[in-house]
Parts: C-alpha cells; sequence; structure tokens
C-alpha cells in the first residue's frame, strides 16, 4: 500500500511539473519571441534599434495580454511594426489557422480583396502615421492627449469629425484617445512652406482639402524619408509623411464585380477592415475614406484564391510577346518555361503589376529563361554575411530583346528585384507606378504555443548596390492605355526612342 501511495504522489508530482499556468506559458512564448528576433532578425547590429529598450517595451505592453495569444495583438505585431520593415507580421494560433488578417488590421489578403473585384495598395500594412513633434500645444488637445514622442498605432472613424486612436508613448505604455476634429479650426493660407523643426524644412497644412491630400500623395509617391514631417495644423501634430504615412489604397476596380457596384473607386484609402470566411462564402467589413468623408460597405460572396493570382500567360504579336505572371513558385516557373520555349521577339513585355512576389530560387531561374544563367542579380546579406545571387537555369528565349516592365504599387519583393534587373540587363524601361518596397527574405517561425512570428533574415541589394527595400523601383513611364495581354500594339510606344543593346 505505502508503495503504490508513493507511485501515486510520483504521478502527481509529474504532472504537476509539467503543467504550465497561463502566466507560465505566456512568458515561454514571450522569451521564445526575443530569441528569435535576436539570433534571426537580417541585421545583426540591429541599426537604428536599442534590443534591450525594445525588449523593455515590448514586456511593457505584453503585461496588459490575459494569456500567450493575445500576445499576438497587444505586443508582437506593434513591436515589429516599430521595426518598420516589410515582411515583419505575428499570428496567434488561431490567426495564423485563417491567415485572412485580422480585425485591427487595415489589409487582408490579396485575394480576398480580388474575391470582390478590388485590387488594394498593400505597402506596408498597418503602419500608420507618426507623431514626431508637437508644435502646437495651444491648439486644443487636452494635455493627456498625443505629444512628442507618441506613435499612433492604429485609428478607426467613430462618427462625423471623430476619431478613434491608439497611441503607444515614449515609455511604452498604451494609450486611447478619441480626437474631436470638429473642434479644431485654423485660418491662413492652405499650404505654408519651411517650418522649422530640428533644422529641417516641414509642410504646414492647414487644413485637409484636395491641395494638401495631393502634396501628402506627393511625399509619399516620392518614398520621402520616414522622418519628413508634415504638420497638421488643426490637430497641432507633426505626422510623419514618407513610408510611415501611408495608408492602403485601391488602385483597380473590375468592372461588373461587387466593388464597383458598391461605388468604391480607385483612389479611395481603406482605414479599416475586417473580414470572416464562413462556409460558402466570405464577408468583408470596409471603411473607406474619399475627400475626406468615412463610408462602410459591407460584401459577401463566395470566393477562391484564383480570384487573384492568374495562370501564368504569354501571348506573341510580330515581334512583341507579352509576359504576364502573378507569382514566383515553382509551378509558375514550370509554366512560364513551357510557353517560352524557343520564344524569339525583339521586345518583351513583363506585366507585374499584380505580382506580390516570392521564391528567391525561382527568381533566378526565371531570369536564367529569358537572360541566360550566370548572371549577377544582385547580393544576399544576412547577419554580416554577403553572397552572390546569381540567374540559375536553362536559357529558354533565342533572341536578344529589350524589355518593358509593368509595375504598380503592389508589386513586391522578388518582382521588384526581376524589374529592376530587367531594365538595367536589356536597356528597357519600367512603367506605371513605383513598386512596393517590400525587398527582404522572411522565414515564419513557430512558437511554443503555436503562433507564427514571421522575421526578414535576409537582405537583398541589387547588382549595382542599389537597395531597394522602402523604396521601390522607380517607373520610366506611364502604361500606355490598352496595353495588355490582347492589344500588343497598344505597348509599343513603350520601346520607342530609347537605344537596343544587341
Amino acid at each position: 500500500m505505502a508503495r503504490n501511495h508513493i507511485f501515486l504522489v510520483a504521478i502527481i508530482f509529474i504532472i504537476l511539473s509539467c503543467s504550465k499556468s497561463p502566466h507560465d506559458e505566456k512568458n515561454e512564448v514571450l522569451e521564445s519571441f526575443f530569441v528569435l528576433i535576436h539570433n534571426e532578425y537580417y541585421d545583426a547590429e540591429f541599426t537604428g534599434i536599442a534590443f534591450e529598450e525594445f525588449k523593455k517595451r515590448v514586456r511593457i505592453a505584453a503585461a496588459e495580454a490575459h494569456d500567450s495569444s493575445e500576445l499576438y495583438s497587444v505586443a508582437f505585431r506593434p513591436a515589429l511594426l516599430k521595426l518598420e520593415v516589410s515582411h515583419a507580421n505575428a499570428w496567434s494560433p488561431e490567426e495564423f489557422s485563417g491567415r485572412v488578417g485580422t480585425v485591427t488590421s487595415p489589409v487582408v489578403e490579396a485575394d480576398l480583396f480580388a474575391c470582390f473585384g478590388l485590387v488594394v495598395q498593400n505597402v506596408r500594412p498597418g503602419i500608420m502615421p507618426r507623431v514626431v513633434a508637437d508644435l502646437r500645444p495651444e491648439a486644443g488637445i487636452d494635455i493627456s492627449g498625443p505629444t512628442v514622442g507618441w506613435h499612433l498605432i492604429s485609428w478607426e472613424p467613430a462618427i462625423d469629425h471623430r476619431l478613434r486612436t491608439t497611441w503607444t508613448d515614449p515609455m511604452g505604455n498604451k494609450r486611447k484617445v478619441t480626437l474631436e476634429l470638429a473642434k479644431f479650426t485654423s485660418k491662413g493660407p492652405d499650404i505654408a512652406q519651411s517650418l522649422p523643426v530640428d533644422k529641417r524644412p516641414v509642410t504646414v497644412l492647414h487644413r485637409m482639402d484636395a491641395s494638401a491630400r495631393q502634396i501628402l500623395q506627393d511625399l509619399q509617391e516620392r518614398r520621402a524619408d520616414p522622418a519628413t514631417p508634415v504638420y497638421y495644423a488643426p490637430l497641432g501634430l507633426v505626422l510623419s509623411a514618407g513610408r510611415s504615412g501611408n495608408l492602403p489604397r485601391i488602385i483597380d476596380v473590375q468592372r461588373g464585380r461587387p466593388g464597383e457596384d458598391h461605388g468604391l473607386s480607385v483612389g479611395d484609402l481603406v482605414v479599416g477592415v475586417s473580414a470572416k470566411k464562413l462556409r460558402n462564402t466570405t464577408r468583408l467589413e470596409l471603411k473607406t475614406m474619399r475627400d475626406g468623408k468615412v463610408r462602410s460597405v459591407s460584401l459577401q460572396r463566395q470566393c477562391d484564391r484564383q480570384s487573384f493570382v492568374r495562370p501564368p500567360l504569354i501571348t506573341k504579336s510580330g515581334d512583341i510577346a507579352f509576359v504576364r505572371f502573378d507569382e514566383f513558385t515553382p509551378q509558375v516557373a514550370a509554366s512560364l518555361r513551357e510557353q517560352a520555349e524557343g520564344l524569339t521577339a525583339r521586345h518583351i513585355v513583363f506585366d507585374l503589376r499584380r505580382n506580390l512576389g516570392g521564391s528567391t530560387a525561382v527568381l533566378r531561374e526565371i531570369a536564367a529563361m529569358f537572360f541566360g544563367p550566370n548572371q549577377l542579380i544582385g547580393y544576399v546579406n544576412r547577419r554580416r554575411v554577403k553572397g552572390e545571387m546569381r540567374a540559375e537555369g536553362d536559357h529558354v528565349t533565342s533572341s536578344p530583346f529589350r524589355a518593358a516592365t509593368l509595375t504598380s504599387p503592389i508589386t513586391a519583393s522578388s518582382a521588384e528585384v526581376f524589374a529592376y534587373f530587367a531594365r538595367a540587363k536589356t536597356d528597357g524601361t519600367i512603367a506605371g507606378m513605383r513598386s512596393s518596397g517590400s525587398v527582404l527574405v522572411s522565414k515564419m517561425f513557430r512558437l511554443p504555443d503555436g503562433g507564427v512570428v514571421q522575421i526578414p533574415t535576409r537582405e537583398l541589394t541589387m547588382f549595382d548596390g542599389q537597395i531597394l527595400e522602402g523604396r521601390g523601383v522607380l517607373p520610366d513611364a506611364d502604361v500606355p492605355q490598352g496595353c495588355n495581354a490582347i492589344s500588343l500594339e497598344s505597348c509599343k510606344v513603350l520601346f520607342e526612342g530609347t537605344a537596343f543593346r544587341q
């Protein structure tokens, strides 16, 4: 009996020692997150980041999480956003199982939007304007409101002239503030220039009219330095422009699809979104802004992934070919190889306007198909180690050509590298809009609770040392009207007036 009693006690001890409290599990997940960032982040020097201070702020935010699952929304995602790099995100176990975005993010997966006939600019999802100075404390903002050093991490319209906002202060404390925009009025010229802040010029906006929005758009399209200050006088705040100021924007609305039926238009800002997958349908709740006015749109229909990612396509007419592909995957490479075998054309248009990127191995393979093997594309940098990235595989086209590559704000990652390389290799051109500037290589890592963290592990630089991360690829021209896979004649203007390299 005593032996059985001892045996029972031992079993209970083992069970108790193996079980973890929610607090212990949360700490284990938190420490695993820090180890991953420290060991896997591509920049071993953490340039511009005080890593111990970074950990301290994450711990403060994590204290608000009731369990390990909440760590992702209150600590991990905000922390990764503060790194201000692409390809960094975090999903709790529940979120990752669906991978459709979260209600707190202004962007969901591209194929969900495309299901409703929409293509949304997906640059720096979740990054909101950042407060960098406070020039006008007399503007009427309560003393507890946003001031120097606060970071705006989310906002949503409540009613007309009111925003519900969430900030973190310099100590890492999360603050929720409702801003009453209607209280703030300002007289004077629409735009004033050169107000000094830390010896830097500042654009001053007295009201958010068409002229002000155009200036903000111009700054963002030029990818101004993220610290470029824009002073919005009604709030008495200086918000950073450039990359940190971008909001997702609708860049294409397909005719005859639900998006058009609900009055959504190219240029509308997406200021809030939530998605829910039902048994046979997908429901998308959007909040969009146009001319300063916010409205809500509810969309629902049955969707599949192919609504966004289209099969690779090569068409030819005379001496011009049109090559369209939306991903860099082995399946895409195989299809392109079959279609491009023996292709002869003096001009090739690569349509990457809906290409979100993909595998760098496939990038090397597709580059070899069209430009030949062993071409130096660029360099892969990881934690003080630099390696070459060269085209690798079979050369399937049989004649020299000039390339014109079509890009958009959602052209990203490997697609941006390909566009830059194609222009340089063939004395070609890039047409369309500036690409997204999301050119880092990342990996997914599983945490102890089953959640997933995406961390940029390698940096890509081009063969000439150019860095595309945060800057994107600048276009040389607009896309000619009607230029597509069917109307190739309309594309020929892209090749006029430039020298051809044999």
